[in-house]
C-alpha cells in the first residue's frame, strides 16, 4: 500500500467517526496503522542511509526501562550514529516517555528550539506540514453513549 493509500484509509477512518460510525472508523485506522507498520523496516533503513547528512539538532529521548526498544541496542546506538544528537535516558520509564515524562519532552524542544534559533536566527517559523496531520483515539474501553473511550490519543502523520 502507498502512503497515499494510506493517508486515504485515515481520512475515511475520521470521517467515519465524525459521523459516529466508531467501529468502522477504528477498524479503518488500525488498518491504516498496521500498513504503515509493514513500511517501517524498509523506512528505516533508507532514512539511516542519511544520518551523516543531518546538520540539525537532535535530541533523543529514551526510557530506562523500555520493554519494546532496547535502549543501547537502537537509541545510544542513534546517539552515536548522529553527530549532532544528544541523548537522555529518563530513569524509571518505559517506552512511552512523552505520555510518562512529557516535561522532558517539552524541555528538549525547547532546548532544541533556542538552539535552532541561535544558530539561524530568531523568528523564524518552522514549515508547515507536508502532510496533514490527525488525532487518532487509541484505547481500550466501552462505547459509552455513543462515544469512544477517551483513554490515548496520538498524533499521526502518514505520507
Amino acid at each position: 500500500m502507498t502512503p497515499q493509500e494510506i493517508a486515504k484509509l485515515v481520512d475515511e477512518g475520521v470521517a467515519a467517526v465524525k459521523r459516529g460510525e466508531y467501529e468502522r472508523g477504528r477498524a479503518l485506522l488500525m488498518r491504516a496503522v498496521e500498513e504503515e507498520a509493514a513500511m517501517l523496516t524498509e523506512a528505516a533503513k533508507t532514512l539511516s542511509e542519511l544520518y551523516g547528512e543531518l546538520s540539525i539538532p537532535v535530541r533523543l529521548i529514551a526510557g530506562s526501562d523500555d520493554r519494546i526498544v532496547e535502549t543501547a541496542k537502537h537509541s545510544a546506538r542513534l546517539h552515536q550514529e548522529l553527530t549532532t544528537s544528544t541523548f537522555r535516558i529518563v530513569p524509571d520509564c518505559g517506552h512511552m516517555v512523552h505520555h510518562a515524562a512529557p516535561e522532558e519532552v517539552i524541555a528538549a524542544i525547547v532546548t532544541v528550539d533556542k538552539g535552532r534559533q541561535g544558530a539561524s536566527g530568531a523568528g523564524r517559523r518552522p514549515p508547515k506540514p507536508a502532510v496533514p496531520r490527525h488525532w487518532l483515539h487509541i484505547g481500550e474501553g466501552s462505547m459509552e453513549r455513543g462515544r469512544p473511550p477517551a483513554t490515548h490519543y496520538a498524533l499521526c502523520a502518514v505520507g
